[in-house]
């Protein structure tokens, strides 16, 4: 009788859940805890932390001066907060666990993005005005081993995933700069247009997404090729820019009208556009692709969207200024 009623018991407490998660909205955060979200501080001169399962604030750290950018090690040590302001000269380096800057690297009179290589033995800096290129540090000894001149006012770049290349946005000179990593030299210089942007590399390294503020485009390029295979408009000034794990959308934030377009790749057709507060900024997506984090100045929040469905689950008060977003362990 006890074993009887111990599975009747049992099958309706599993037939509630089941019933019970069904009836939950669409769009309810699916609580995963996949590390910290590090967002460069820009007015501030800090970095806010994020706790990915909680979804608040869980703490501040140093940010050296005025930084946009910021990219971390693979392990989550690290940080390294390249400067916004003018005449400050210097990259600074943040350790995560002492929560204290252990290092300031001089770079150039502006820097405004860094990224590091996947396997973390490098940081790559772009450098402007004076230097016009990227600044290479050994990020085991922080200090500066190469200068590769790529054009104009490098403005954005990232590594492919196999760290071979690295793709920098040239805002004057209006071009991609391929870097061979192993060679520290350009390779190849595609024309996308003068202008701001930023860019996404699918997780198969095979296409880069760029954006132009100026055109308020969308560019597809082939890695393999180096060559554009495509363009779409998407809003005006297009900034952040980010691609999902299967390489089917990417999500583009237009500062200008306030918007975020959903790009379907295999079309490249804007298919949505997902109206936010004023100036969304940043945009980037969490390491399990369930998620993109938005930074948005005008509300001073953090705002989560759901891959799945595209709609807004949570908005995350971080203060003045917040900028590029990254995830770590």
């Amino acid at each position: 009788m006890n074993k009887k009623f111990r599975f009747v018991a049992y099958a309706i407490v599993v037939l509630f859940i089941m019933v019970f998660s069904l009836l939950l909205p669409d769009n309810t955060y699916a609580s995963a805890h996949y590390g910290r979200a590090y967002i460069a501080m820009a007015f501030s001169d800090t970095v806010k932390v994020i706790d990915t399962e909680t979804l608040k604030v869980v703490d501040t750290l140093p940010g050296g001066k005025n930084p946009h950018g910021v990219s971390v090690s693979p392990d989550g040590r690290f940080l390294y907060l390249p400067s916004m302001m003018g005449g400050n000269e210097f990259l600074t380096v943040v350790d995560t666990k002492k929560r204290e800057v252990i290092k300031s690297i001089k770079v150039g009179k502006a820097s405004h993005h860094a990224a590091v290589s996947p396997d973390g033995r490098y940081v790559y800096v772009a450098t402007f005005p004076e230097n016009e290129g990227i600044t290479v540090i050994d990020a085991g000894t922080l200090k500066v081993t190469n200068h590769i001149y790529t054009g104009k006012k490098p403005f954005y770049m990232e590594f492919s995933p196999d760290g071979k290349r690295a793709y920098v946005i040239n805002v004057e000179s209006g071009t991609l700069s391929v870097i061979d990593t192993s060679a520290g030299k350009v390779i190849k210089d595609i024309k996308t247009g003068k202008g701001k942007g930023h860019s996404a590399i699918t997780r198969d390294g095979k296409t880069i997404y760029i954006t132009n503020g100026p055109a308020g485009a969308l560019i597809a390029i082939d890695t393999e090729k180096n060559e554009i295979t495509g363009s779409v408009k998407v809003g005006m000034d297009p900034h952040g820019v980010a691609v999902t794990g299967d390489g089917r959308k990417v999500y583009v934030a237009n500062r200008g009208e306030d918007t975020v377009s959903v790009v379907d790749t295999s079309a490249l057709k804007v298919i949505k556009n997902i109206k936010t507060a004023t100036a969304p900024d940043h945009i980037t997506l969490t390491p399990d692709g369930r998620y993109i984090y938005l930074s948005v100045l005008s509300t001073e929040e953090i705002v989560v969207f759901d891959v799945k469905n595209d709609e807004k689950v949570a908005a995350i008060p971080v203060g003045p200024q917040p900028h590029q977003i990254v995830f770590a362990p």
